[in-house]
């Protein structure tokens, strides 16, 4: 199972925790985008409006390639970060309009941190919303646990 891990930038502990943690257990990372932020700050860029427009644009690109072509997504939900919300809504839509692949998305964390994660009856109210989201978990451990079961038995 090929897996896309959705965080914030703001703190690269957390995502590379749970990337190690998942390879560690076999699943295959679909992109380890840390690296990106990483080649940014030893270049001294310390924002997104810093970093050049060639290098910003492959990164975003790389970034919904991988998801576009993962079997899941999960999103790790925390109190910063921007591009987390855009590869989030881009897996929905993804979701929305393909019949033929659509990936699993999962979340962990804060449901209480946007208003559209209250609830998964919120997410899945609208038709073209059937099977957005298919499981949230409070705890990231929770979600690797969970992730590891459906790949030892798959």
């Amino acid at each position: 199972m090929k897996i896309y891990v959705a965080s914030s930038s703001r703190d690269l502990a957390r995502p590379r925790r749970v990337m190690a943690a998942l390879e560690a257990a076999g699943l295959e990372n679909a992109l380890d985008w840390t690296k990106d932020i990483d080649e940014a700050a030893a270049n001294g860029w310390k924002t997104d409006r810093e970093v050049p427009d060639d290098l910003a644009i492959r990164s975003a690109e790389r970034d919904l390639d991988a998801i576009f072509n993962a079997d899941a997504i999960l999103l790790l939900v925390n109190a910063g970060g921007t591009g987390q919300w855009i590869e989030f809504g881009f897996a929905l839509g993804l979701n929305a309009e393909r019949e033929e692949h659509d990936p699993m998305i999962f979340v962990a964390g804060d449901s209480k941190r946007t208003i559209f994660l209250r609830r998964k009856e919120i997410v899945g109210k609208y038709p073209t919303a059937h099977t957005l989201v298919s499981r949230w978990f409070a705890t990231d451990e929770e979600a690797i646990q969970y992730l590891i079961g459906m790949h030892e038995n798959s």
